[in-house]
């Protein structure tokens, strides 16, 4: 997808993390959701949620979070 990208981080210390930067709000949704779709693995494997969080303008982490419920994904603007 042109002006969008993702890179894994931190999957060493985390169980799972995605870096999300978008040039085009009409590529936010796709991007964000393909995101979760990656750190979904990990977070059921780790029984966790799915925090989205919001870090700059065009830019998200993704992550398996602990304090989200198993099964529930929450976004956070910062």
């Amino acid at each position: 997808m042109p002006g969008s990208h993702a890179a894994a981080a931190g999957l060493g210390r985390f169980p799972g993390m995605i870096e999300v930067h978008v040039e085009r709000a009409a590529e936010l949704d796709q991007a964000l959701a393909k995101a979760v779709d990656i750190i979904s693995k990990a977070a059921h494997e780790h029984r966790t949620g799915i925090m989205i969080t919001r870090i700059g303008t065009g830019q998200y982490v993704v992550r398996a979070h602990p304090d989200v419920p198993f099964g529930l994904t929450r976004q956070v603007y910062t």
